[in-house]
């Protein structure tokens, strides 16, 4: 399982995040994968999820999983989520509550 943190601060960076289709590059047959899980996974659906959080909230936190062997992915509610920080700044855990 990975944990997403994704936090804009300035509304114009996720318009324009909402406004402009993701285009990949690199080897032929990774980008064939990486398409087929990004379809398979409906990851843009949760694009548009997340940037509507962080819209509205600053910030989205987003679960990857992989599900009956296709990469998945849940964008969880920000009032219901902590990173936890050290004293350095650096991220050590998540808490989610419900």
């Amino acid at each position: 399982m990975i944990l997403v943190n994704i936090s804009v601060h300035d509304s114009i960076k996720a318009t324009y995040l909402l406004g402009k289709k993701e285009s990949f590059s690199g080897n032929e047959n990774t980008i064939k994968n990486f398409n087929e899980i990004y379809k398979l996974g409906q990851y843009e659906t949760v694009d548009y999820q997340i940037l509507d959080r962080v819209n509205k909230f600053g910030d989205a936190y987003e679960v990857v999983y992989v599900e009956d062997g296709i990469i998945k992915s849940k964008v969880l509610d920000s009032g219901d989520c902590y990173p936890v920080y050290d004293d350095r700044g650096n991220y050590i855990a998540f808490i989610e509550t419900w």
